[in-house]
């Protein structure tokens, strides 16, 4: 008997159920008549021995008699179960639900394989030599008048504004020579050292 008695004052919930604690507990208070002498006591062993998530809600709350307190509990419980329930269902669901169209495209397991990145080669230009034109047939540049000689005509091309010397067309004209006329080339003859005169010595 003294056994009943201490394992009914040792009495807590753990993993049962609200009856299944509510059974154990009326059948080892018989063997501790004295420690529970009115229904306020009863009251406040069976909640001393609940789960935190049961008493939390009912200690605070006020309660006619130890009946009343069973039921407050019992739909406490069966709030916190709807509650559980639908938290596992989400969760469940969240967990089957296809990846495929929330997985980026080329995600690992999909035979992707990195993208490098490839620096475009430089690329070689190759520019044309310009054609020079020939010497003495170019097209001569423009000479552009300079300020203060407005009056001044060249007497090489009649453009006024600058001196016949000046003149572009002047430098770039070809030479003709006349008809039948034969250039003339000149000979490099070697020089030879003059030989002095000695003069006799006096």
């Amino acid at each position: 008997m003294k056994m009943k008695r201490d394992e009914f004052r040792s009495l807590a919930q753990g993993v049962l159920s609200v009856q299944e604690y509510l059974n154990k507990f009326t059948q080892l208070v018989r063997y501790a008549p004295y420690d529970l002498p009115d229904e306020e006591e009863r009251v406040e062993k069976f909640l001393s021995g609940q789960n935190d998530n049961l008493s939390g809600s009912l200690i605070i709350q006020d309660h006619a008699g130890f009946q009343s307190m069973i039921n407050k509990a019992l739909r406490v419980e069966a709030d916190n179960w709807i509650v559980e329930s639908n938290r596992k269902r989400k969760f469940a669901a969240l967990k089957n639900r296809p990846q495929d169209r929330h997985r980026f495209k080329g995600a690992p397991g999909q035979n992707w394989k990195p993208v490098y990145m490839v620096p475009p080669r430089p690329v070689e230009v190759t520019i044309a030599p310009a054609a020079h034109p020939a010497m003495g047939f170019c097209t001569p540049s423009p000479t552009l008048p300079i300020p203060g000689r407005a009056n001044l005509s060249c007497f090489n091309c009649g453009v006024t504004g600058h001196f016949s010397r000046e003149c572009q067309q002047r430098r770039m004209t070809p030479v003709h020579f006349p008809t039948g006329a034969t250039p003339v080339r000149g000979a490099v003859k070697p020089a030879v050292p003059r030989r002095t005169q000695q003069t006799p010595s006096l």
